[in-house]
């Protein structure tokens, strides 16, 4: 007897059965395989099957698709033209891994105006203008993240459009249905359902986790109609969004930066302050500063290293929002106590250095520190604790200009307390541990 192509049971004798009907079998002795139930499929075979050939039958009836995968963790990205991407392909890095190719073990499922949506592997190209945007280190940094977990893919569902508003094409209607939603909304919304029905086709032993929603939009609102507006039509919006995709879901939001001096001043500042205003009001709503992000010559798209690193900061944000719905309460979220300069349990670490450094936010007796043993003129230990899903460095303080260089190279945490060797030269000094998501 087989089970999905494995042998269960032996059994000897008279192990004849009868098919009386079309879809019904009965063994003709008291066997276990009395399946009692509707066939879908008779075989009938002149010689007995070796487990071979059943294992090569039920691998032949699978439907398509990966069953190795059990768990997908999705995150959604929107927005106008910086959220579709301005920024040139080769601007992004060849090395230590090739972003300028697609890479094979993040999903993406992308529509551009005008365009069929499709599902495929992450990779640059694929804008209005055949670059390339936040996603593809958006996705890199998440999938680096979730490495250690075993039969887990990342995934990013995507429709942005160049030069839309959020104040009419992006309204969101108040529900989880589409009615009264602005026309790119609801391209949107087709655009994830689809996505997610590509994703359960191709994974069909998978559970979808959206993980979040990543929001690159406002220059359209930038503007004397509209910018007044925008604080109202985010939180609507968002409000929308999450009826849709998860009471709990957690929204990232880009701000405007700064140096976008091609827009109007007045409403830059109005749109900008209207994004930091939701920001401050939802405990579940992050903010991305990106003043500092490199722009094209227009003072409008960020460049190649712009979108890098608005990549990287929504890759951040989101697995924050992600680590704090596993560590705190849901009260604790609502009430502001995951906020990231929280400190929920009084060890003077802040939240957000307790979610760097892998440690439990809710507990004073869980920090992260390092412990320095000498061991003679030449040799120290170095010792503390370490996460899998956090990379380790040690630096040293140089005090001729103030930096910190790099003692140890980097190392992926274990799980478990590490103790690496430094070699002791020079005049004595300071030492410290680095954490880092990979």
């Amino acid at each position: 007897l087989y089970l999905d192509g494995v042998p269960t049971e032996t059994f000897t004798g008279n192990t004849a059965f009868s098919i009386d009907t079309i879809g019904k079998a009965y063994p003709n002795t008291t066997l276990h395989y009395n399946f009692q139930g509707t066939l879908d499929e008779v075989h009938v075979y002149e010689n007995a099957l070796s487990a071979g050939d059943v294992a090569t039958l039920y691998q032949s009836e699978l439907p398509p698709g990966d069953f190795s995968v059990t768990r997908l963790r999705i995150v959604l990205l929107g927005g106008q033209s910086n959220a579709d991407g301005r920024a040139t392909i080769s601007g992004l890095p060849t090395s230590p891994v090739n972003l300028q190719q697609p890479q094979a073990d993040v999903d993406f499922f992308h529509k551009v105006e005008g365009g069929t949506a499709a599902l495929t592997t992450l990779r640059p190209g694929l804008s209005e203008t055949a670059q390339f945007g936040p996603e593809i280190i958006l996705g890199r940094e998440m999938a680096d993240l979730w490495a250690s977990e075993t039969n887990t893919r990342v995934a990013i569902i995507k429709y942005a459009n160049g030069g839309t508003n959020l104040a009419v094409q992006w309204k969101g209607g108040g529900n989880a249905t589409t009615t009264g939603d602005g026309t790119e909304y609801v391209v949107f919304q087709q655009t994830v359902t689809a996505g997610l029905a590509a994703l359960a086709a191709a994974y069909p032993s998978a559970t979808l986790d959206l993980q979040g929603m990543v929001w690159l939009q406002g220059e359209s609102d930038a503007t004397a109609a509209y910018a007044p507006s925008y604080q109202t039509n985010l939180t609507n919006f968002i409000t929308d969004v999450r009826a849709t995709y998860g009471a709990a879901l957690p929204f990232v939001i880009a701000r405007l930066s700064s140096g976008q001096t091609n827009l109007n001043s007045t409403y830059l500042n109005q749109v900008r302050a209207a994004q930091d205003a939701v920001n401050a009001a939802d405990p579940r709503t992050g903010i991305l500063i990106t003043d500092s992000f490199g722009l094209n010559a227009d003072n409008l798209h960020f460049s190649a290293a712009g979108q890098q690193s608005i990549g990287e900061g929504f890759a951040l944000q989101t697995a924050y929002y992600e680590w704090i719905t596993d560590q705190f309460s849901a009260s604790d979220i609502n009430t502001g106590l995951a906020e990231q300069t929280g400190d929920r349990d009084g060890d003077g670490q802040n939240n957000f250095r307790e979610f760097m450094a892998a440690t439990n936010p809710t507990s004073s007796t869980s920090a992260f520190a390092a412990g320095f043993i000498y061991q003679n003129t030449t040799s120290a230990d170095i010792s503390y604790s370490t996460s899998v899903s956090r990379i380790y460095s040690v630096e040293r303080y140089r005090e001729i200009d103030g930096a910190w260089e790099q003692a140890l190279p980097a190392l992926s945490g274990t799980g478990a307390e590490v103790t690496r060797t430094l070699g002791l030269t020079g005049p004595r000094g300071l030492y410290r541990v680095k954490v880092r998501l990979p």
